[in-house]
């Protein structure tokens, strides 16, 4: 599902991905973001599977928005 997802949005074309090749690209955008790479991945893997990509318990509002 991951690597579907990796292969639509990075415009490889018909272009092979292996899984670690997916991998590195996972690690690699993931130091872009302040985000660990195995959670990029479920993040990613959650929305191609048409699930949330959060669990509510995984969202963090900081106080001030709460209060809006």
């Amino acid at each position: 599902m991951v690597i579907r997802f990796i292969k639509e949005h990075a415009e490889l074309g018909e272009r092979e991905l292996s899984t670690s090749e997916a991998a590195d690209l996972i690690r690699q955008v993931a130091e872009l973001y302040p985000i660990e790479a195995r959670r990029l991945d479920h993040v990613v893997w959650r929305h191609v599977s048409g699930r949330d990509v959060f669990k509510d318990e995984d969202v963090e509002i900081p106080e001030r928005s709460r209060e809006l």
